[in-house]
């Protein structure tokens, strides 16, 4: 209509796609790998729950400008239909998250996922772990195991830290979001589930720290279900706290990824039982560490009485060295909406957002440590090698360069 050509290469029904569910990636073989939950197609009020895949190249391989677009190139079936990535032959629907890569011991980079075989929005069959078969293009057991597979039920958002010199990939799990799991990036320990460290307060006189499954297992002489309940009873404490209102809000899911520009770990959520929808209230939140202390948000996006849940920061799109971020998350009415209000031709899909962490909005206060009885801010205490001999929180501030009228 305007004259100018469409910058995708499939810009009206790619794949006979027209409604997903909620998305991840995973940078896998120099190109991005992304995964979506249930899939509907136009010729059925269904589609397939076997999740849907695509590769994309990369904005600086040859992939376009995400303020344009991504050219998704989907896995399709023989119909042109996308196809099912996770092909196993036992009914329920295959919920795929914690997408993550490991080197085998053969030299070889390979994909995973924590799976979950559902036969009900809040039941499952079984969890376990996939990985993704370079051969047949999709994904098979690697552990099959019980519902109870790891501490918690969602893995959420898989996502890379360095401490101390050993590699792990941190998790944002959700309902409520919080970065409460790892797992060193080892072929051994991700198929290990009793290798996999809880971030807890359990069996600790000195707060949190960071414990094996296994280990605290066997400090606390407990079974794995009750450790499992009590883990997900603390975890119901998560909160934070409206920067305008000092109202609390329950994070539900979302995503964090540290940010070049901010030099600070990001958190993008949707929080759950907002004002105007029940899961559509989008915030931004900073922290020091992967793990917080995550408090003060400020809400950046609102869907009056539609949802827009499991929101995911891409931080492969980041721009102008990361001052510019994208995050995206699925839109629907269900769960906060009703099938007479829903978007035409739009509903149950994804929409993606760009927020510029240069509005003075954003600048939240941050946590200022007490150090020796000295009052340190987290920027600072890191460059002193200090925050490690923290003995409280006691504040939070905003820091000079920040400040704003």
């Amino acid at each position: 209509m305007t004259g100018h050509p469409a910058p995708l290469k499939e810009p009206v029904l790619n794949a006979q796609v027209v409604g997903q569910d909620s998305v991840y990636t995973c940078l896998y073989e120099n190109r991005l790998f992304w995964l979506w939950g249930d899939t509907a197609k136009p010729s059925y009020p269904l589609g397939h729950f076997g999740t849907a895949g695509a590769f994309s190249s990369l904005p600086d391989k040859g992939g376009l400008n995400p303020a344009v677009g991504v050219d998704l190139d989907y896995y399709v079936d023989k119909t042109g239909f996308s196809r099912r990535m996770c092909q196993m032959k036992e009914p329920g629907m295959y919920w795929l998250d914690g997408l993550l890569k490991a080197t085998n011991p053969a030299g070889a980079e390979r994909m995973f996922a924590h799976c979950s075989r559902m036969k009900s929005l809040g039941e499952a069959y079984e969890r376990g772990l996939v990985v993704f078969d370079d051969t047949s293009e999709s994904f098979k057991w690697a552990v099959r195991s019980e519902p109870d597979y790891l501490p918690y039920k969602s893995s959420g958002h898989a996502f890379d830290v360095e401490v101390e010199g050993t590699a792990y990939h941190y998790f944002a799990t959700q309902f409520p979001l919080a970065v409460v799991m790892r797992v060193r990036s080892d072929w051994d320990h991700i198929r290990n589930r009793d290798r996999y460290e809880v971030f807890t307060s359990i069996g600790s006189a000195g707060g949190r720290r960071w414990i094996g499954v296994a280990e605290l297992m066997q400090e606390e002489s407990i079974t794995r279900g009750d450790l499992i309940k009590a883990l997900r009873k603390e975890k119901k404490s998560t909160r934070l706290y409206d920067i305008d209102s000092g109202k609390d809000i329950i994070p539900h899911g979302g995503s964090v990824h540290f940010n070049a520009y901010r030099n600070h770990w990001v958190m993008i959520t949707v929080q759950q039982f907002g004002e105007s929808s029940l899961l559509g209230e989008v915030w931004y939140a900073e922290a020091d560490t992967p793990v917080g202390p995550w408090v003060y948000a400020r809400k950046i996006a609102t869907h009056d009485k539609y949802s827009f849940y499991n929101p995911m920061h891409h931080p492969y799109f980041d721009q102008a060295g990361g001052r510019v971020i994208y995050f995206e998350g699925t839109y629907s009415h269900t769960f906060s909406g009703s099938a007479e209000t829903a978007t035409p031709r739009y509903d149950y899909n994804q929409i993606m957002y760009r927020l510029d962490l240069d509005d003075e909005r954003l600048h939240l206060p941050t946590a200022v440590y007490q150090v020796n009885g000295e009052y340190i801010l987290g920027d600072v205490a890191d460059e002193a090698k200090k925050r490690d001999q923290a003995e409280s929180v006691p504040f939070f501030a905003i820091p000079p360069d920040r400040a704003y009228s």
